[in-house]
């Protein structure tokens, strides 16, 4: 036959496939005289051979190489680099990485391994390679033993997510139970074991309305590879052979300075691939791919485009990759030795780009936002870690997310900076070794923030519209009471009430403008200001934070929720402050959300907030365009996480009523756990050293939590599927966390917290969940802590034992005594280098702080009263009570205190028993007549045999009225005692 040699040249993408592989070939191992090939390794020595499995006429499949074991064939991708022709991708149905290490079918190929694998029969026998050397067959499984994983590598459901997921050091795959599943499986894994025939699901409602989804999966990096056996092999023709290009590139090392200047981010994220030190030469505002503004939502504006995929994977339609979801970083960081001297500069969004592009980092070390396997979209499988970094020497200014977010790195400097005018985290770092902070100010978060998160959410839901417009233009969906639509139809609906905004804020028309009007009429005016505008200007989201140390891989649901743990960090001299938060709560109805995690948020879209069993859909543009999606496309890549329930469905289309449809609560608009406001939080590090921290100015002004969920307590109640109970108990997003530890070792001194306040919840200056080992120095200073500052006196009787909102606590140091070690949480070691050195004066609260079943006040004797040096300056009598605090006091702290306070008086008492969950109304108000047919009788009885005593008994109501005290002055519940060290409530202030 004739045989050609091909030089591969650059990248090459391949139809249904996009990835990358290792290579551990050189030219001289292509053997390029051979003509014939064995097709396996069923007659071959143990050791390499280069075999061809699959033959056709026009090269289609290629040679590859192979280790042969006892005559099985192990498939080992890492032995090519992705992209050379001899990679064993061309013989599979579909092939694409899913993560750094594992790669599986593609999103719209649903097929068992036997079918993945085109070589493959019925009479094919199976067994794996963890070490790529030797095959195993598993007891469970014998001669058809294969790898998968669990759906959420696709964007799919696994019922044990969060509770034991694979560990990401080790590999290593766990089993556990969940909520209402009582046998353990596995959990989060992208190597199970299974059968070569386990049936894969090819419903996209099965893939995320089911709790079970698993894929084929193949190792990548030369472990947990899959072998197999034929029949038979037999002698074939050799395909063409192909050797790969050598790589030319020149490098760079880390001491080359690289200018950097606005023009650089224009076209997009500025991606460090080589080391260096790159130098910023002037104040830079990023405005990447500046757009139309007469048309600033059309396609590309602000945003990837589609000859960007090359750069940025995830540009091109297939939404997935790192950029899927638009640029979301200044500079992204994806090699050692890298250090960014800001160079006494800011780095920003400029404001038409932070209107448009709602989720962005100015720094991101990697390569991307998300680990594998994780986040609202698909970012692709691959992750490059940064190891070796310096940032420092400049401000970290406006941002739509974070000032600098990092995942996975070693040995992280950052000093000498100033990170403000975020929206979510100054700072998060997730899966490190070695970070230290040196000389940070983080603060405060922006407060001019123009539109809602639901406009986030609509941006990148306008090019996945697009493609289903395109791709079904003729489908329709209906909406009871208003007709029928096509796609286009509903993406120039959502694009018109998007374009309103931009008018408004960007170009600066008011929305009562005649040409506004002439344009868009005063209907979809109105309808756009109530979907987009954020009146407040506050970040909407539930949770914020100053800077957030977490174990490996990102932490949106529970406390303690990511596995493994970070190790070594190193702060000196950091001052946290203006932290204010309204957070936002979108209670959910179960198997009903969009694309990418988005809620769809029917509190705000139903003729009754979703109270009663009788709410009608009243909808939204971008709600329509969540309903719309999941209607009329069925492209995986587009519907991502999409799902709508059946009765959700026959609801919006009907006009059918929901009944009891099951709802969620304690959750936000991304389906993450309404967490409250945290100033340093820090989960599962080890070797901690804190020396010189100030956490000031903390303002939870949030409302309390809804009950449409019941008056719940925890996941099996009502509450979020992954809050932690009770770590996170009842609703969570009132709560203010100055300082925070769970699962950590190290030790704090020279710490000063003040003036950390809850409107209606929490307020803790440091708070110890279980499992740390913390040494407390003697240098803390805390000062006034006040919770429930802005709670009606008249509402706390309400909370009295009446979840999911629970009456406030202020603490000073609070302790866990609660553990268990099933769940690997262990009691605390706390100790103290001079327990009464430490200070503590002016908390106010409504109930006491160790009155609690699973933490305690840690120093109750230390606490002192307010005086002339704290906010409030006087002890609380009844003409100053807690709830008045806000009022008297912190609103006049300054301008944005005072913005703070009207936005709280506007707030609205919930509902404590909505018709959903309470149809007969309030318990016990409400008496069956057969049992109040009883009481009648038992009274009538009771009166004759009461006149015979009446002088008696009357004379003893007397004497009991007066000795009574007043039923509406709220005394706090007190049920376990101090349950603390300390055994004084004494100095404690109650605001009795």
């Amino acid at each position: 036959m004739m045989k050609s040699l091909l030089i591969i040249l650059n990248l090459i993408f391949y139809n249904n496939v996009y990835g990358r592989s290792m290579d551990t070939l050189v030219a001289d191992d292509y053997p390029v005289d051979t003509d014939t090939l064995p097709s396996g390794c069923e007659d071959l020595e143990d050791g390499f051979h280069w075999i061809r499995p699959l033959v056709d006429s026009n090269d289609e499949y290629p040679n590859i190489y192979v280790r042969c074991n006892n005559g099985y064939t192990i498939l080992n991708p890492s032995l090519f680099d992705f992209f050379n022709y001899h990679h064993i991708k061309s013989l599979f149905t579909s092939y694409s990485d899913v993560t750094d290490f594992v790669a599986s079918s593609t999103l719209n190929d649903h097929v068992t391994w036997r079918e993945w694998y085109l070589p493959a029969n019925d009479d094919t026998v199976w067994s794996i390679a963890e070490d790529c050397h030797t095959c195993a067959e598993d007891d469970d499984f014998g001669s058809s033993t294969v790898y998968y994983m669990t759906g959420n590598y696709n964007g799919c459901l696994w019922v044990t997510k969060g509770y034991c997921d694979m560990d990401p050091d080790s590999l290593e795959c766990y089993e556990c139970t969940a909520p209402y599943v009582d046998e353990p499986v596995s959990g989060l894994c992208t190597h199970m074991h299974l059968d070569a025939d386990s049936p894969v699901n090819s419903a996209h409602d099965d893939c995320v309305g089911t709790s079970y989804n698993a894929e084929p999966s193949i190792g990548t990096e030369g472990e947990y590879c899959v072998c197999y056996k034929q029949k038979e092999s037999k002698m074939v023709p050799a395909s063409k052979w192909v050797i790969p290009d050598v790589d030319a590139n020149l490098k760079q090392d880390k001491n080359t300075i690289v200018r950097v200047y606005n023009d650089d981010f224009k076209d997009g994220t500025y991606r460090i691939l080589q080391p260096g030190i790159y130098k910023v030469m002037e104040d830079i505002e990023f405005n990447m791919n500046d757009g139309d503004y007469d048309n600033p939502n059309a396609e590309g504006m602000w945003y990837p485009k589609e000859e960007q995929e090359r750069e940025y994977m995830g540009a091109g339609g297939s939404f997935i990759g790192p950029y899927g979801m638009g640029f979301f970083a200044g500079f992204a960081i994806e090699s050692d030795d890298v250090t960014i001297d800001l160079n006494g500069h800011t780095l920003k969004m400029s404001k038409v780009f932070h209107h448009q592009q709602r989720w962005f980092s100015v720094i991101e070390v990697g390569s991307k936002a998300f680990i594998s396997g994780q986040g609202p979209a698909n970012f692709g499988p691959y992750m490059t870690y940064a190891n070796n970094v310096v940032i420092k020497n400049g401000i970290v200014g406006r941002s739509s997310h974070h000032g600098i977010h990092a995942n996975g790195f070693e040995n992280l400097v950052i000093k000498d900076v100033v990170v403000k005018d975020f929206e979510v985290a100054g700072m998060a770092m997730n899966g490190f070794i070695g970070l230290t902070l040196e000389n940070i100010e983080i603060g405060p978060v922006y407060q001019e923030v123009p539109v809602m998160g639901v406009y986030t959410q609509a941006r990148i839901m306008l090019p996945r519209l697009r493609k289903v417009a395109e791709d079904n233009p003729y489908g329709q969906v209906e909406f009871f009471g208003r007709g029928s639509f096509t796609a286009d139809e509903v993406l120039g609906e959502l694009q018109s009430q998007m374009d309103i905004m931009f008018e408004h804020f960007i170009n600066g028309k008011e929305f009562s403008d005649p040409e506004m009007i002439d344009e868009y009429g005063v209907d979809r005016i109105v309808a756009s200001r109530k979907t987009f505008e954020n009146v407040k200007g506050l970040p909407s989201s539930s949770t914020a934070y100053g800077i957030f140390l977490n174990s490996y891989g990102a932490s949106v649901f529970a406390i303690s929720g990511a596995p493994g743990t970070s190790d070594g960090v190193t702060v000196r001299n950091m001052h946290i402050h203006g932290l204010y938060k309204d957070p936002w709560e979108v209670p959910r109805i179960v198997l009903t959300k969009g694309p990418f995690n988005d809620i769809m948020d029917f509190t705000r879209v139903t003729d009754d907030g979703l109270e009663t069993t009788t709410s009608k859909y009243i909808g939204s543009a971008y709600t329509d365009a969540q309903y719309a999606i999941h209607k009329l496309s069925e492209d995986w890549g587009v519907l991502g996480h999409s799902v709508v329930g059946t009765k959700v469905d026959s609801w919006i289309s009907q006009g059918k009523a929901m009944g009891s449809a099951k709802v969620r609560c304690n959750g936000d608009i991304m389906l993450h756990v309404t967490k409250g406001l945290f100033g340093f939080r820090c989960d599962n590090v080890d070797n901690v050293d804190i020396d010189g921290l100030e956490v000031e100015d903390m303002q939870n002004i949030g409302e309390l939590g809804s009950y449409v969920c019941g008056h719940y307590e925890s996941t099996d109640d009502g509450g979020h599927r992954n809050q932690n109970f009770p770590l996170q108990r009842g609703y969570t997003g009132t709560e203010v966390h100055a300082l925070s530890f769970v699962g950590s070792t190290g030790k704090i001194n020279n710490v000063h917290i003040h003036n950390i306040i809850s409107a209606r919840g929490d307020a803790l200056a440091v708070q110890f969940f279980p499992s740390n080992q913390i040494e407390i120095g003697e240098k803390i200073l805390i000062e006034d802590i006040h919770a429930g500052a802005h709670l009606p006196k008249d509402l706390l009787t309400s909370l009295d034992d009446s979840m999911p909102n629970k009456i406030p606590r202020a603490c000073a140091i609070t302790i866990w005594t609660w553990t268990d070690e099933d769940s690997e949480f262990y009691s605390n070691q706390i100790s103290f280098t001079k327990k009464d050195a430490v200070q503590a004066k002016c908390l106010t609260t409504h109930t006491f702080c160790s009155n609690s079943a699973y933490d305690h006040e840690a120093i109750l004797s230390n606490i002192k009263p307010c005086d002339h040096t704290t906010i409030v300056k006087e002890q609380l009598d009844e003409t100053n009570e807690n709830h008045l605090i806000y009022e008297k006091y912190i609103r006049h702290l300054s301008d944005d205190h005072q913005k703070l306070f009207n936005i709280m008086k506007d707030h609205k008492t919930p509902n404590f028993y909505p018709q959903r969950v309470y149809p007969h109304g309030k318990p016990g108000a409400v008496f069956n007549i057969y049992v109040l047919y009883i009481m009648i009788a038992s009274i009538l009885l009771f009166a004759v045999w009461k006149l015979s005593k009446r002088t008696t008994i009357a004379n003893k109501l007397v004497e009991n009225e007066n000795n009574t005290t007043n039923n509406d002055e709220y005394q706090p519940l007190i049920k376990s005692g101090p349950n603390s060290y300390d055994t004084n409530f004494g100095s404690y202030q109650t605001g009795l």
